[in-house]
């Protein structure tokens, strides 16, 4: 059992320098990429000076190559940004990116970075059938999983795991089970399946993932009863 505990407490603490790390190299990069997609924005946007200012699909797919300073551009976390297909199978429509969408678009895709390899662990636990989607069930066990952990770091927060004050479930002393409703996965879905297939693709898991972290603190909040208490 100590030696439990005590294995516990060294990985919580890695979680924690591993979260501290990953904040201040998003807040370095931040600070530099601003500066370096208002150059490259320039350059690219050769029009610009005359027409509108914006980039079109390719244009803001080799910004983000440019400035991250990858070899090739994520197709997921791309997609995330500047989906290509809307609900009905339509296209998105062109790209009309502007320098402070461009600015938030680098942002976004470095969070996707961070994460990337989270997402393709929760895709390879929970896409039981391998169609690259997650679908209802799937996206309920992935959440279900998600809550557990929270719990775990909520009872080993003594040790030193800051836990954000939305990622809480206590109230009261207790600890709220959160499970996802029908009605909470039928709003993830209309809100994030964004071309209607049916299921999550690793494009839209993360903002899938983050509105289910709306949807929990505000149950906390409210004290609504669709939880288990411990």
């Amino acid at each position: 059992m100590a030696a439990a505990i005590a294995a516990r407490s060294v990985a919580l603490r890695h979680a924690k320098a591993k979260q501290e790390e990953i904040k201040r190299v998003m807040e370095m990069l931040r600070a530099q990429d601003d500066a370096e997609v208002t150059r490259v924005f320039e350059q690219i946007d050769t029009a610009g000076r005359t027409a509108r200012y914006e980039l079109d699909r390719d244009q803001a797919r080799v910004l983000i190559q440019l400035v991250v300073g990858e070899s090739s551009v994520d197709e997921d976390g791309f997609e995330m940004i500047f989906p290509e297909k809307t609900k009905g199978g339509g296209q998105a429509g062109e790209v009309h990116a502007t320098l402070q969408d461009m600015i938030h678009a680098v942002q976004n895709y470095r969070v996707y970075l961070a994460q990337r390899d989270d997402i393709n662990e929760l895709f390879h636990k929970h896409d039981l059938d391998q169609n690259m989607k997650l679908g209802r069930e799937e996206l309920r066990q992935a959440i279900l999983e998600s809550e557990a952990a929270l719990r775990l770091r909520a009872v080993s927060s003594g040790l030193g795991y800051e836990v954000p004050e939305r990622d809480r479930r206590e109230v009261l002393g207790f600890t709220l089970h959160l499970q996802p409703t029908s009605e909470d996965l039928d709003r993830i879905f209309q809100e994030c399946d964004r071309n209607g297939d049916g299921g999550l693709s690793k494009s839209e898991i993360l903002p899938a993932l983050e509105l289910w972290s709306i949807i929990a603190a505000d149950r906390v909040k409210k004290g609504q009863p669709r939880c288990i208490l411990s």
